[in-house]
């Protein structure tokens, strides 16, 4: 399958890959190089049986339905080749510098296949090859959607590439104007000058950190630390918070996954997310936030909470049309084989451009390099605040890490629910007010006020789950004087917006805002005004 790739090169002379037959790792790869050699051109290679099948692109993919680009078919090239960046030699084949201009993943389009046949994607590449037509979806930085070769006819090396009609083609962008690298940052100039790489080859196996690994069944993820202000730090990003539904997204081939904190599945609820998530054989772990946008698009809790409780298919799928939700993913801890969490941000942020695509459901989340301005910007226009992250940190699964810090645009803060006040008047049936605690650094539990801020539903809703967790005494270790107090296990987390804490503890104005169930009691976060 090298014969021919080999018989072209000295190894001796040019740093290209030797020709060694390589080995499928995980979801099926693609790269498009860039290649100033005697003529200016792109080279797409896809992977199959162990190499890469490629062709040259005389003038380089097109976003246009309409255009059809020439496509010369070369000899195979080694799997390796995908990660080659750099200068072949004066006098060798091929002589000249050449970039990584896009790279990703990879799989037959099923929906554009009329008779698609096997379902293993290798054999379906395989017959698709020879049968002359090729219909498949890239999943690159630059080159997303569905893609289709077509032979010119039986003995003709000479195929066509065009792009097929999504929502990834477009008329008016002309890809010739993105330059450089994916993987350096550099241009086919700069690599040519010498220049050094702007960032590393972003393979998964090879990068600082990467361990081996399998899939794990279950995950904890990194929690924020709250901090009172927002900061600009060297070396930090800063993303807009999101007003969600934190959830890992486990994916294992066509098995698709979306998991709670607490580990509850939560897929069934979001059917139209798990469909964009499913990619062919690819694993990965994904971390990120399921967010109803309003109609402004802005994300809504309110919105999000109409649906959370729904288990009928025919309710959920008329809430996917009523309240559509986006999985805002910001982090990768997994992908084929590799256990990325020893990976830093920097680089984790690279590898999840590379393994996510871009869909109505599923989108990355936006980061800024100036931290009280984006916190100004996302407060202004209604969002809670922001999430500032060390580049340089590693993904520390269940730890509530410094290396992530929350900055929110109002106090406010989860609470244990402690009691509840004997309602009066209108509220005879429900009950007056809640008694709020929360975890010292010593483990006790400390009083901190009382909640108000209920409208009918949520107080009727409460008091269910609160009668189901009666108690007899105080679970709080300085419990108010307060008279007609029902006592009830500290199991119900209580999200609480505030004006101020005192420094007795106590919240000023404290009012209730939401129910947490995606937070289980030990998770409570201590308040930094309560800390030490």
């Amino acid at each position: 399958m090298l014969e021919e790739y080999e018989k072209k090169r000295n190894f001796q002379l040019t740093a290209e890959p030797g020709a060694e037959i390589g080995k499928r790792q995980g979801p099926l790869r693609f790269v498009v190089q860039k290649h100033a050699a005697r003529r200016l051109h792109y080279d797409l290679r896809l992977e199959l049986d162990g190499v890469l099948l490629s062709w040259a692109v005389p003038k380089g993919p097109s976003l246009n339905i309409k255009d059809k680009r020439l496509a010369v078919q070369t000899e195979d090239h080694p799997l390796d080749y995908q990660f080659f960046e750099g200068v072949i030699p004066g006098g060798q084949y091929g002589a000249g510098s050449m970039i990584i201009w896009d790279g990703g993943t990879y799989s037959p389009d099923w929906n554009h296949v009329r008779n698609p046949g096997s379902k293993d994607e290798e054999s379906q590449i395989r017959k698709a090859l020879a049968e002359g037509k090729i219909t498949f979806i890239l999943r690159g930085e630059k080159l997303r959607g569905s893609w289709t070769l077509v032979r010119l006819n039986k003995s003709s090396k000479d195929w066509l590439l065009r792009k097929n009609s999504d929502e990834h083609a477009s008329d008016s962008e002309d890809l010739a104007e993105l330059t450089r690298s994916v993987v350096s940052g550099r241009t086919i100039e700069e690599v040519r000058e010498g220049k050094s790489a702007a960032a590393p080859i972003v393979n998964p196996a090879n990068v600082e950190g990467a361990r081996h690994g399998r899939l794990p069944k279950t995950y904890s993820p990194m929690l924020t630390t709250l901090v009172p202000k927002p900061f600009n730090n060297t070396g930090w990003v800063y993303e807009p918070k999101m007003d969600g539904i934190r959830a890992i997204a486990r994916i294992d081939g066509d098995r698709v996954q979306l998991l709670s904190r607490n580990g509850l599945d939560l897929s069934a609820q979001y059917p139209a997310v798990i469909a964009d998530l499913s990619s062919g054989n690819t694993k990965l772990l994904l971390d990120g936030e399921i967010v109803a946008l309003d109609e402004q698009g802005r994300p809504s809790f309110q919105l999000l909470q109409q649906r959370s409780g729904l288990s009928k298919r025919e309710d959920i799928a008329r809430a996917d049309e009523r309240i559509p939700v986006v999985y805002y993913v910001f982090d990768i801890m997994f992908a084929d084989q590799t256990n990325l969490e020893g990976v830093i941000l920097r680089t984790r942020k690279a590898l999840l451009a590379q393994f996510v695509s871009v869909t109505e459901n599923v989108r990355p989340v936006a980061d800024f390099d100036d931290g009280i301005l984006s916190f100004e910007v996302c407060v202004k226009n209604g969002l809670e605040g922001i999430v500032a992250k060390n580049l340089n940190s590693i993904y520390e699964p269940g730890k509530r890490s410094k290396s992530w810090c929350k900055v929110k645009g109002v106090h406010s803060a989860e609470f244990l629910i402690c009691g509840y006040t004997k309602g009066t008047g209108a509220r005879g049936e429900t009950f007056g007010s809640l008694l709020l605690g929360y975890r010292a650094g010593s483990g006790d539990l400390l009083y901190a006020g009382v909640g108000t801020g209920f409208d009918r539903t949520t107080l009727q809703s409460l008091k269910n789950l609160m009668e189901a967790r009666k108690r007899k005494t105080s679970p709080l270790v300085n419990p108010p004087r307060q008279k007609d107090v029902q006592w009830v296990r500290p199991q119900l987390v209580a999200e609480v917006k505030y004006a101020e804490i005192t420094k007795s503890g106590m919240l000023r104005t404290p009012v209730f805002l939401r129910l947490r169930t995606d937070i289980s009691p030990d998770q409570v976060e201590q308040p930094p005004a309560l800390a030490g």
